[in-house]
């Protein structure tokens, strides 16, 4: 994560391109402490925990499976949809590692964002060093119940 940080800096790797290249804006002010530095770093560091288990799931798939589909529905889009839906159960251990871990990850946010943004985890920490503990409670319970 930190790695994107001197690619993405006012005077980065990036920066320095879009300038060669003839970029409208001088110096673009976007790439680097906002949110779409912090989206960037969190599939960065997060895609791999979510295509393994679909990976995974999808290469238990027995391959007479898609076979059969193929010979029971003639059009492709039919049979594409028969043999798939057996990667569900990875796209949901994906999707549950990925939020898990999102949700968690407060310092990924400080470091990328300069602090301008601010997330469920990084609510409840600042709550809970000012001795706020119902709020930090009530914060977490608004997190529990948007995920489930």
């Amino acid at each position: 994560m930190i790695s994107w940080i001197p690619f993405l800096g006012r005077n980065g790797i990036l920066n320095s391109t879009l300038m060669a290249l003839g970029s409208p804006t001088s110096r673009s002010e976007f790439l680097l402490f906002s949110d779409f530095a912090v989206v960037l770093a969190f599939v960065h560091l997060y895609t791999f925990f979510m295509v393994v288990p679909i990976f995974n799931s999808m290469m238990r798939i027995d391959r007479a499976l898609f076979e059969a589909a193929a010979d029971a529905a003639p059009r492709a889009g039919r049979r594409c949809g028969r043999g798939w839906c057996r990667g569900k159960p990875g796209i949901a251990i994906g999707s549950i590692f990925v939020v898990t871990m999102t949700m968690g990850d407060f310092v990924t946010v400080r470091f990328m964002s300069g602090g301008q943004s601010a997330s469920v985890g990084l609510m409840m920490a600042n709550a809970i060093s000012l001795l706020q503990y119902p709020a930090a409670a009530a914060n977490a319970w608004c997190c529990w119940r948007s995920c489930c």
